[in-house]
C-alpha cells in the first residue's frame, strides 16, 4: 500500500510476508478497530510502514515476527492508542520495533503475555513517549524485560506500570543505552517485581536520568542494583 490508507473495523488473520505480514505502506496509515491475528514476518508480521501511522483500538494477538510485530523503518511519526498486544512468542526484537529518525508515542495500551530475545515490548532508537499504559507478564531472554532504548532521542515515560517483567541478562523492565546529554524521564511509574541480572528494574547506560512520584517495589537483580543499575551517567 503505498497511498494514504485508512483501515477500520476488519479483522487480518494468517497473513505472510518477509515484510509486513499483514500490512506495509510508505505513507500515512490509519488503523483503527483492526484485529491482527496469527500474522508471519521477518520485518512487521502485522504492520511495517517507513511513513506516518495512527493505530487506534486495534488488537495484536498471537502474531510472530522476528524483528517488530509493529516494524517502524528510519522516519515517520507513529501514534498508538487505546490498543492491546498480547500472547507473542518468538520474537527475537520486540512487539514494537522502531527505527531512528521518527517520532513514536504510545499511550493507553497494554502489552501481556509475551515473550522475545530483546526488548519484549518495545525497542526504540527514536523520540519516545509512552503515557498510561500496562506492561504485564513479560520476558526478554537477553535485555530489557519490557522496553529498550537507544541513540540520541530523548525518552519519556508517565502514568504507567510495569508489573511481573524479567530479563534474563540486564535491566529486568527497562534497559537504556541513550547518549550523553540526552534526557530520559520517568514521572508516576510503578515497578513491581522485576528481575534481571543487572538493574532488576532499571539498566541505565549514558545520559540523564530522571525519575519523580514513582514507586519500585520487590525488584531484585542477580548481581548488582536490585531497583536500578546505573553506569556512566547523571542521575
Amino acid at each position: 500500500m503505498g497511498n494514504n490508507v485508512t483501515l477500520k473495523n476488519l479483522n487480518l488473520i494468517n497473513g505472510n510476508s518477509s515484510v509486513g505480514g499483514a500490512t506495509i505502506g510508505n505513507k500515512l496509515m490509519n488503523f483503527e478497530n483492526v484485529t491482527f491475528t496469527n500474522n508471519h514476518g521477518e520485518f512487521g508480521a502485522s504492520i511495517a510502514t517507513s511513513g506516518d501511522a495512527n493505530i487506534n483500538n486495534c488488537i495484536f494477538t498471537n502474531n510472530h515476527a522476528a524483528r517488530g510485530d509493529v516494524y517502524i523503518e528510519d522516519k515517520g511519526l507513529v501514534n498508538i492508542k487505546d490498543s492491546v498486544f498480547a500472547n507473542m512468542t518468538g520474537l527475537t526484537f520486540s512487539i514494537i520495533y522502531a527505527g531512528e529518525n521518527g517520532g513514536l508515542n504510545i499511550s493507553d495500551c497494554a502489552f501481556v503475555n509475551s515473550t522475545a530475545k530483546y526488548a519484549t515490548a518495545i525497542y526504540s532508537e527514536r523520540e519516545t513517549i509512552i503515557n498510561g499504559s500496562y506492561f504485564i507478564n513479560l520476558n526478554a531472554k537477553m535485555t530489557g524485560g519490557a522496553v529498550a532504548f537507544k541513540g540520541e532521542n530523548y525518552v519519556i515515560i508517565s502514568d504507567t506500570e510495569f508489573i511481573n517483567t524479567s530479563a534474563e541478562k540486564n535491566g529486568g523492565a527497562i534497559f537504556s543505552d541513550i547518549s550523553d546529554g540526552t534526557i530520559f524521564m520517568l514521572n508516576n511509574v510503578t515497578i513491581f517485581n522485576a528481575s534481571g541480572d543487572f538493574g532488576g528494574a532499571i539498566c541505565h547506560l549514558g545520559g540523564t536520568l530522571i525519575i519523580s512520584n514513582s514507586t519500585l517495589a520487590q525488584n531484585t537483580a542477580e548481581y548488582d542494583g536490585g531497583a536500578i543499575y546505573i553506569y556512566q551517567m547523571q542521575i
